[in-house]
């Protein structure tokens, strides 16, 4: 049985920064669900983009290690995407971390979203006029918002569940919708 589980965010923020790579776990899951949501994306490809050039080497325990997590939040979201009971959510910080660290990792996955649009060949054209465009610029405007949390009371916790929710329903919508556009230009 496969684990559809991600990895515990910190212990994958260590694992890369051990490594080395760019970008947060956030940017990351991000990024893989951005290209995820119009095709379907080879994981050793994702993992050698996470880790940079030149790559880490292989052999390496700390590089092992890595890869092994970065494998399993590729199986994960791989597969929650593709769960018809609306399995799939975002790879950020537990809700025992501060909500402004949360909210920062929110942005910064907003960030790799659009950011895996772009990689995967998507822009204005191909978003149309409708809620996908909408959406998609919600998700830029989150990725630059500068998220002021305060004490973290209990009505910032319910806004920023909500936006959590909201971009979580969107990427369910971008990936319904962008992989049937992608299939339709693939048959003409």
């Amino acid at each position: 049985m496969i684990d559809t589980h991600y990895p515990d965010f910190a212990e994958l923020q260590m694992a890369l920064a051990r490594g080395a790579a760019v970008g947060s776990p956030a940017e990351a899951h991000g990024a893989l669900c951005g290209m995820l949501a119009v095709r379907t994306v080879e994981r050793d490809a994702w993992v050698r983009q996470v880790l940079g050039d030149p790559m880490p080497d292989p052999a390496d325990v700390l590089t092992i290690e890595l890869k092994t997590l970065l494998q399993q939040v590729y199986i994960t979201t791989v597969s929650k995407l593709g769960d018809v009971n609306m399995g799939f959510d975002l790879l950020l910080p537990d809700d025992e971390q501060g909500l402004d660290l949360r909210a920062a990792a929110l942005g910064k996955w907003c960030e790799g979203f659009l950011y895996g649009l772009g990689l995967a060949g998507i822009d204005d054209q191909r978003l149309g006029d409708g809620e996908l465009k909408e959406f998609v610029s919600d998700v830029s405007d989150i990725s630059h918002a500068d998220f002021d949390t305060g004490g973290g009371d209990d009505e910032q916790e319910e806004a920023f569940a909500e936006l959590v929710e909201y971009i979580r329903m969107g990427v369910l919508l971008a990936s319904t919708e962008l992989q049937i556009a992608n299939r339709r230009s693939t048959l003409h």
